[in-house]
């Protein structure tokens, strides 16, 4: 009966020790970049422990903070399951999300069947079809300005909208499709209404 409780207890410990090894020494980073209602996932693939091979990716996401002991409660990437050859950029692009704030973290498999630590945990926020800025300048020396004016557009030099800021020296510029580079410039403005010529021009845009 010794014997038989002793190999038992052997073979368990030794279970034990190899599904408990912790890989890779070096968490994974993961980030995600909204994009037009989706995300932009980026990270390295890990290099497995010696003699074994990457066959799997799980990638997670919730709108609630992921983490290793609740980490099948969360929603899978079901489609994103190949984890690429080790040490190369991986970039997958996740869609069809809602507007919210979306938490995303990831694990690897190798070939013993063991799942790396989880990824650090990334966060994104999908704000729909369209995006807005906050456009600032610096006050103006001169003493006869009482307002500013920004104008911006998709084609450089052609403004196609106009946001009267006042006195204020930030406005938000709303409505913005991602995707498009749009490019503005400022005014400034008297009280008889004597409009100054157009600032240097800028450009933005987001994916």
């Amino acid at each position: 009966m010794k014997i038989k409780m002793y190999g038992v207890l052997l073979f368990f410990g030794l279970l034990s020790a190899q599904l408990l090894e912790a890989w890779p020494l070096q968490q994974i980073h993961l980030s995600a970049v909204a994009t037009n209602g989706g995300v932009i996932l980026t990270w390295t693939a890990p290099t497995p422990p010696l003699g074994t091979t990457l066959i799997s990716l799980d990638v997670r996401y919730d709108t609630s903070p992921i983490g290793t002991l609740n980490w099948t409660n969360h929603q899978r990437v079901v489609w994103l399951t190949d984890p690429g050859q080790p040490g190369t950029v991986q970039t997958a692009v996740v869609t069809g999300l809602s507007p919210n704030s979306y938490y995303f973290a990831l694990r690897t498999e190798n070939s013993l069947v063991s799942w790396s630590t989880m990824s650090t945990l990334s966060l994104a926020l999908i704000g729909g079809s369209t995006y807005h800025v906050l456009a600032a300048w610096n006050t103006s020396s001169d003493p006869s300005v009482v307002g500013y004016k920004v104008y911006y557009g998709g084609a450089s030099g052609t403004y196609t909208n106009m946001v009267d800021a006042g006195n204020a020296t930030s406005v938000p510029l709303t409505g913005l499709v991602y995707g498009v580079t749009y490019y503005g410039a400022a005014t400034t403005y008297s009280a008889s209404g004597m409009e100054s010529p157009f600032s240097d021009e800028i450009s933005w845009h987001w994916p």
